[in-house]
């Protein structure tokens, strides 16, 4: 029996996977709900589930293929393309991955991955600054984070963040640096970024949520060209387009009115994508013509 569900899911994976249809979409949110919730590196349906199971909600569909293909010994392959992208080119690695290299046990994974959620992060990057070394004062508080990927809403202690705390401690040093600076930035990632500085260094820009795109608060700078200190004139300046500004920074909130800048970086460099042969063959009309498709590989060597 256990046979014939791994081999049900296994159609319905491959029979949707990277098609538009609505079968389509719904395979692709809940793989990605399911990664953001496990927070792993990679294919995780591959992943070791007895030291891992924990990190994702029992009895949900992945949940249980993951456990049936474990077991089983099965092997399915999920395109890379469908993972989670680094947020930055060098020593970028998901934060699950780092603290499950500290030996904590599975319980305290567990925790730790509770916490992770709430805090609405998946990779070291989401943790620094624009510096790319510095974690931010906001990881060792106890608000709820912000991200355009769909975290769980998640419950925790203050128990729970003194391990969380412990664990940043555990890859970082006693101030908060990692021990390795992390690479230029290549996406987004999940963390929002919403705070622009002028091209002559002399205002700061706040973009709004989505449904105000192209409204930004005006951060004044009374200091010159890149100071530590910013004022907000009151009432708020507000402007419509894009500002003159071309790099992101990392802030501090000192007060309603007042900012420190800490950190800039360059907004993320383009990075070339490969076509794919399943890329042009889904691009056509008509998607069932395909759902019984078989070819080997990524179909890279068909010409």
């Amino acid at each position: 029996m256990h046979n014939q569900r791994v081999e049900d899911a296994i159609v319905s994976v491959s029979g949707t996977w990277g098609f538009e249809e609505a079968e389509g979409e719904m395979m692709r949110q809940a793989y990605e709900a399911f990664v953001v919730e496990v927070g792993l590196q990679g294919n995780i349906l591959q992943r070791n589930f007895t030291k891992f199971s924990g990190l994702a909600t029992k009895g949900t569909w992945f949940h249980n293929v993951w456990e049936f293909v474990f077991h089983l010994k099965v092997t399915i392959k999920t395109d890379p393309r469908f993972h989670v992208q680094l947020v930055r080119v060098l020593e970028d690695v998901p934060i699950m991955e780092r603290f499950a290299n500290l030996s904590l046990g599975k319980k305290n994974l567990c925790i730790l991955n509770r916490v992770r959620r709430l805090k609405n992060v998946l990779f070291l990057s989401n943790l620094v600054y624009c510096d790319g070394t510095t974690i931010k004062s906001s990881m060792t508080d106890r608000m709820e984070g912000v991200s355009p990927l769909p975290f769980p809403e998640e419950k925790t202690t203050g128990k729970d963040f003194e391990l969380w705390v412990g664990a940043l401690r555990s890859i970082s040093s006693s101030g908060f640096q990692l021990q390795d600076r992390l690479g230029d930035l290549i996406n987004n990632g999940v963390t929002d970024r919403k705070w622009w500085i002028a091209e002559d260094g002399t205002k700061l820009y706040y973009e709004y949520e989505a449904y105000f795109e192209g409204v930004y608060d005006i951060y004044v700078s009374e200091f010159g060209c890149y100071p530590m200190w910013w004022n907000q004139p009151v009432p708020r300046n507000m402007i419509r387009g894009s500002p003159l500004a071309s790099r992101w920074t990392s802030i501090e909130m000192i007060s309603q009115d007042t900012i420190i800048l800490h950190s800039l970086s360059d907004p993320p460099f383009q990075v070339n994508k490969t076509t794919y042969f399943w890329d042009t063959l889904r691009s056509f009309p008509n998607h069932l013509l395909w759902r019984d498709f078989w070819c080997d590989g990524d179909g890279s060597w068909i010409t």
